[in-house]
């Protein structure tokens, strides 16, 4: 179906409400807290203690290369293959070839034990997880074993309990370890087939966990590729370039892509072009895939990245991605209920490169407000108000451009990030300073868990709280 971006009208919003009804299968009313698991004792060991092996994988004991066992269910990236542990070789990333699968995403093994201890063994480096006893984390970070060793989970009694092991591509899971007397048998994968499509963000223990972990959903595919956009290749392949063999081959029924900051230096009419090639593409060959977007940014509004283009990418590609009818989540223009009542204004005082406040006539802005200076101007830019004033607002940070008197400056809604600052160098403004590491990504599991969290609730707002209304 082609959309015209121009002119969405009501073609795009007819799809968009009747994706938000079908979302509401798989959105729960009521969101389950998932406390930290308190009644295990965990332990690294270097070989197992306890009597019986159940492998993942069937075949010669000193090199199983048979397929996967019953006694696990696999979700994500399935495994199809047995090289140092299960391979999840059912990925979904081309990295150079559109279709020739270099790289792989998050893998799940998933499991009913009934004893009172586990050992769980990973083989060839050990690689990245997380273990979830009846959908608790054991811990809030990601464990690393050494090659061979083993992760003892000590209950200190019988029970039955639901076991998930959340791996990395790296993590190589070979089997688990328990009694003569226990037991091991495959626990159901819930919720809908789900791909986390994206750039360096998307990665297989990010945002995507902490998302999907919100509503349920245990079968996720992460297919992404740093340094990459809608346009942007990277020396590799663009969004655009491999969504017909990365996306629509494994049809998911939901499909969440967050993109748009390695594009801020393109021209805005490219990336635009190419998220409207994207998304028709995929809507025409998915007709029954829910569709959702979001695009991301590394920091706040007072980075030196977040330019006058910057903006213009910003607004041109979500204008796409809206025309497309996809449900859109706004990171960096937090949704309010009554956009209608944004009050506007206008440059009061003439402002220089590097100045730290702004004069403005006709808007009195608080503490981490957001104003748009010239909008669609070469020098448009936006800024955080850092303190209450009347007329001559502090901001946060400095400005980029200057700007004459009379320029229009419109009050917007938040990003979810504010500030310029990363963990080790800290600005003492803004959450940069604890969520952004010093490759400028949220960090683990922070920052990870507040992306996936506030991505969770704004997906949340739309399907039960309608910020938009769906007639």
């Amino acid at each position: 179906m082609t959309i015209n971006i121009k002119n969405p009208g009501s073609k795009a919003r007819a799809l968009r409400n009747a994706m938000l009804r079908r979302l509401r299968l798989h959105i729960p009313q009521k969101v389950a807290t998932r406390p930290i698991y308190s009644g295990v004792t965990v332990t690294q060991g270097s070989s197992s203690t306890l009597a019986r092996l159940w492998p993942t994988a069937w075949g010669n004991a000193g090199a199983p290369t048979a397929g996967p066992t019953a006694y696990f269910a696999w979700a994500g990236a399935r495994p199809t293959e047995q090289k140092n542990g299960m391979v999840p070789v059912d990925n979904h990333i081309s990295t150079a070839t559109a279709g020739t699968y270099t790289a792989k995403g998050q893998q799940r093994a998933i499991f009913r034990h009934t004893g009172s201890a586990l050992e769980l063994r990973f083989i060839g480096g050990g690689g990245l997880f997380y273990v979830k006893v009846d959908d608790q984390y054991v811990q809030a970070t990601p464990y690393n074993v050494s090659d061979g060793a083993v992760l003892k989970l000590d209950f200190g009694s019988m029970g039955s309990r639901r076991i998930d092991i959340i791996m990395d591509n790296t993590a190589r899971f070979v089997g688990a370890h328990g009694a003569a007397t226990d037991t091991v048998a495959p626990a159901p994968i819930r919720g809908p087939k789900v791909m986390i499509f994206g750039d360096s963000f998307s990665s297989p223990l990010g945002y995507a966990l902490w998302l999907s972990d919100v509503f349920g959903w245990d079968d996720i595919s992460t297919s992404n590729i740093g340094g990459t956009s809608y346009s942007v290749t990277n020396s590799s392949l663009s969004f655009s370039q491999r969504a017909s063999s990365d996306i629509v081959p494994f049809a998911p029924d939901i499909l969440f892509v967050l993109g748009g900051t390695n594009a801020f230096s393109a021209t805005p009419a490219t990336e635009a072009a190419a998220a409207t090639s994207f998304w028709q593409a995929v809507a025409a060959s998915l007709p029954d895939t829910i569709l959702l977007s979001a695009i991301n940014a590394q920091h706040g509004w007072s980075h030196s990245s977040m330019t006058a283009n910057a903006i213009a990418v910003m607004k041109a590609t979500r204008s796409a991605i809206k025309a497309a009818g996809v449900i859109f989540c706004d990171l960096l223009e937090m949704p309010e209920p009554y956009p209608s009542l944004y009050v506007s204004g206008s440059v009061g005082l003439a402002a220089s490169v590097g100045g730290t406040s702004i004069f403005v006539n006709g808007i009195r802005p608080r503490p981490y407000d957001v104003l748009e200076i010239n909008p669609g101007g070469a020098n448009c830019e936006r800024v955080v108000i850092a303190s209450d004033a009347v007329n001559t607002h502090p901001i946060i940070g400095a400005l980029k451009y200057a700007h004459s008197v009379g320029e229009t400056v419109q009050q917007v809604g938040p990003s979810w990030l504010v500030g310029s600052g990363v963990i080790g160098a800290t600005t003492g403004v803004g959450n940069c300073d604890v969520l952004i590491d010093n490759t400028n990504h949220p960090v683990v599991p922070d920052g990870t868990r507040a992306l996936g969290y506030t991505l969770a609730d704004m997906i949340y707002r739309q399907v039960w709280e309608r910020d938009t209304p769906l007639a």
